[in-house]
Order: C-alpha cells, then structure tokens, then sequence
C-alpha cells in the first residue's frame, strides 16, 4: 500500500479491538479481506501450573497470531528491536520507501492520546502501537484508530521520548480467496482437538481461593488492579470469546446460516461470565472479603459448563 492509499484507509475502531487489531482491520477492510479470521485460534485458556503467580499461569494460543493474519489476511508482520532511536528511525523511513505500513511501539503513559497518557503508576508492559504512514525530516505522519485520531503528526523528537525502540513491520502480499465453508470445518476440528480448555479453568477455579492468590489480588490494591498482570490476562480471555462471537457472526451472515448466528449469540452467556468474575476480583480488592473469591471460583465452574455446551454445539452444525 503506498502512503496516498494509506492516508485514504477507512477509519474505525472496533469496540472489542486492540490497537495492533485496529491498525490490521484498517487494512484489511482496505483490501477487502475478513479480519476476523485471524481469530482462528482465540477460543483458548491455558493454565501453566508451573508458574508461581496465578495471572502468569493464564495464556491465550496467540492474541495476534502471526501465522494466521498471513494465512487469512495476507499481512506478513515482522517485530525488530532495535537499542538506538537513530536505527528505529531509518527502519521507518525505508519501510514507508517500500509502501510497508509501520507500526511504532511507545510507552501508553508517554502517548499523548491515550487514555494513560502522563499516569506515573502505569507500568511499561502497557504500550500503544500508532500506524506511521509517512514521515518527512520533522514529523512522522501517524493513525490511531484506537484512540481515535487519524492522519495526525507527531514530532520526530517528541516521538523518540515515546517510543520504547520496537518496531512492527507490515508487508502486504496476494492471497487466494477464503473458501468458508471449509474455513469452518477446520476451525470447527480444531476446536474440538482443544477440549483441554475445560479442565484448565477448573485448575484456575480451584485457585482463586488459595494463599498465594489472595496474596497476589491483595498487592494490586484497589484502582492498582487495573494495572495488574491478573487484569490484563483476564481481560484477554474476555476479549477472546467476544472475538470468537464475532469471528462467528460473520462467517454466519456470510453462508446465510442461521445455528452459527445463533452459537455466535450464545458466547454472550460466556461472555458475561467471564465479566462477573473478573468483577469479584475487583471488588475483592477493595474489601478483602473472601465470600468474593467463594463466589468467582462457582461462577469459574459455570463458565466450565457453558464452554463446554457451546463446543457441543458446534459440533453438531454442519456445512
């Protein structure tokens, strides 16, 4: 894509994205391609019993998986890191030369649209990517759908203060049309070779209530827990399974097929779940009453049963 034809992308932010999701979505609506494929994999909790800290037992296969936004939305993405602001900038400019879209990797508490901007307790694992579409000798044109700012230029030396000197590199290349028909059958066969799901949020379940668990929620002390990694990876599961509701609707209008519109709005039960939770762990840090943490690890076991039932489900929809 070259800059006139980035400059001109629709402009969006999708309510369930993230700001590397918004940056692929303009693409790919761009080009005519279906995001939400890439979501392949997102119907997934692993539980890794190793870890000392509850929140770091909890990942999802790949939130941005890179081998599927190539497979289904033609989009080769590339990190590099690079130790001088200097080398970050000649990445950028000759990337922009090649008609390869950027995106600048920069600290959420030093951008200044975000909704952290100068917030001293937000902690670095928190960044914000802004899609770099042209660049001259003072200033880096930018998008940002996530925040909602579009076509908007940041000083070069503004921006060496913000950014924490990674890069991800976009590169567009030709793929054949999706058959989604067959789509489904292999995200359907793949869904039922994960039935690992179920006993990993009965692991978890069984967790909320244990010693170093309570320690864990009770450092991230009340508005602390919104900054915490145990937010963080609770907030990517729920925005997995709205991902797996969207991915579902529009693989549902798109084979006019009714039982996956319909599975697609039962992810709202999940969905609703997985909120409540993570709300009880909010609240359990402001009151310390363990009846809170009780009441998670029933609503955990809840959550079991309705995954397990949507994956039925699935299972019985044929194409």
């Amino acid at each position: 894509m070259n800059k006139q034809e980035l400059k001109n992308l629709p402009r969006l932010h999708g309510q369930i994205n993230t700001c590397i999701d918004d940056n692929l979505e303009m693409i790919c609506v761009g080009l005519n391609r279906l995001y939400s494929l890439s979501f392949y994999d997102l119907w997934d909790f692993k539980y890794n019993k190793r870890e000392d800290k509850i929140s770091q037992r909890i990942y999802l296969f790949d939130e941005v998986n890179k081998k599927n936004i190539k497979k289904y939305n033609g989009i080769v993405l590339e990190d590099k890191q690079f130790q001088k602001w200097e080398d970050t900038l000649k990445e950028i400019v000759k990337n922009l030369d090649l008609d390869n879209p950027v995106m600048i990797h920069m600290y959420r508490r030093l951008f200044p649209w975000d909704m952290y901007y100068n917030m001293s307790n937000v902690p670095d694992f928190f960044t914000h990517k802004a899609m770099a579409i042209d660049i001259d000798s003072k200033t880096i044109l930018v998008t940002d759908g996530y925040c909602n700012k579009f076509n908007e230029y940041i000083e070069i030396e503004k921006c060496k203060q913000m950014a924490n000197n990674k890069l991800t590199i976009m590169k567009i290349i030709d793929i054949k049309d999706i058959d989604l028909k067959q789509y489904f059958k292999e995200f359907k066969k793949n869904q039922i070779n994960k039935k690992d799901i179920f006993k990993n949020i009965e692991k978890f379940a069984k967790d909320v209530t244990e010693e170093n668990f309570i320690k864990e929620l009770e450092e991230a002390q009340g508005s602390l827990y919104k900054y915490s990694h145990m937010y963080n990876s609770i907030t990517k599961i729920i925005r997995s399974r709205k991902k797996i509701k969207r991915l579902l609707k529009e693989i549902g209008i798109k084979l006019n097929n009714e039982k996956i519109v319909n599975l697609s709005n039962d992810f709202d039960q999940t969905i609703m779940n997985w909120e409540y939770v993570n709300s009880l762990f909010v609240k359990y840090t402001l009151t310390f009453r363990i009846e809170d943490l009780q009441k998670s690890e029933k609503y955990l076991l809840k959550i079991k049963q309705i995954e397990e039932e949507l994956l039925n489900k699935l299972e019985r929809i044929e194409v």
